[in-house]
């Protein structure tokens, strides 16, 4: 016996599956502009990438080049310079004054460098664990900056001589041994000074500094001069690299310090930063969520019309 559905019954069975079906495509008001942001993020990075790639291969490349000498460089040579920069300079430290430059952890090195520490013993791939002051655990410190003249064109310099730990007030600053007195050869990198961020939220200078402290946030070549001028009677010479550039030591100044001294003894830099390159993983994340989004969209709308054809079906007289 055939029993059909009843009018009112058929009537809301197909208005809940229309109402769902609405609701399903409904929901591409916010899944099409949602998916166009997401993948718009993700091929964003992926050009942030290429960025990324070409930028640490011009660094490994920069790396790699002959060290320009700052004594002999021409006024030409030395505006094209460009940061991290491979330099040298001969000439000797100017008198005593010692800068501390901080918070500074002292970078790892990137990865790129490490690839050919491996199986070596881990103490030589970590350039804090060579360092007899640090235990693994304070990994806090400072840049010691100094002045340097140069013996050709008694031009003044300022160098980063390396990171030292647990550099936080001026009896810690005192305990470092004093710059090497004579004429050295220095190698390091180029480095520009001075603040990076916008203006609005740069601290104080030098009211940076307390009482208790000699931490300075950054280098800034053309206030430590005027520090200098201040403990020296004699005239400052001029910056050879101007009030915005200094260089980061990557070699020891001087092997010949005492083992006392070296606990002490600041620890120079990596020459390249190590920049991190996440942007595949960037990208693959974005990516994924676009495709999440998706698939949750079009599940809904198939879901629906799987309601309405069994709506229509259960409609049809029944034998």
């Amino acid at each position: 016996m055939i029993v059909p559905e009843s009018p009112a019954s058929a009537v809301s069975s197909a208005s809940v599956v229309q109402v769902t079906l609405r609701q399903a495509l409904s929901f591409g008001w916010f899944a099409v502009p949602s998916l166009a942001i997401l993948l718009a993020l993700g091929f964003w990075q992926l050009s942030r990438l290429e960025w990324k790639e070409t930028l640490l291969a011009d660094l490994d490349s920069l790396a790699a080049s002959p060290p320009t000498d700052l004594g002999t460089a021409s006024g030409t040579e030395l505006f094209s310079l460009q940061e991290f920069q491979p330099v040298q300079a001969h000439g000797e430290f100017l008198g005593t004054l010692t800068l501390a430059v901080g918070p500074r952890s002292f970078p790892n090195l990137p990865a790129r460098q490490a690839q050919g520490t491996k199986g070596q013993d881990s103490k030589k791939t970590s350039a804090p664990d060579q360092h007899p002051r640090q235990d693994g655990r304070q990994k806090n410190g400072a840049w010691i900056v100094r002045p340097f003249v140069l013996s050709k064109t008694k031009t003044l310099l300022w160098v980063v001589q390396g990171w030292s730990p647990f550099v936080s007030g001026k009896a810690e600053l005192e305990a470092i041994p004093p710059p090497p007195t004579g004429t050295h050869s220095v190698t390091g990198v180029l480095r520009f000074g001075g603040w990076y961020g916008r203006e609005f939220f740069r601290p104080p200078w030098p009211e940076f500094q307390s009482a208790t402290t000699t931490l300075y946030p950054w280098v800034e070549p053309e206030a430590f001069a005027e520090l200098l001028r201040q403990q020296t009677a004699e005239p400052i010479p001029p910056a050879t690299l101007g009030t915005i550039g200094y260089i980061t030591l990557t070699k020891p100044v001087s092997q010949s310090v005492s083992s006392a001294d070296t606990l002490a003894e600041p620890v120079p830099l990596p020459p390249s930063p190590n920049l991190r390159n996440q942007h595949a993983n960037y990208a693959r994340t974005w990516f994924l969520l676009a495709a999440a989004l998706a698939a949750l969209w079009l599940v809904r709308i198939r879901d629906a019309l799987v309601a309405r054809r069994k709506a229509r079906d259960n409609s049809l007289p029944k034998a």
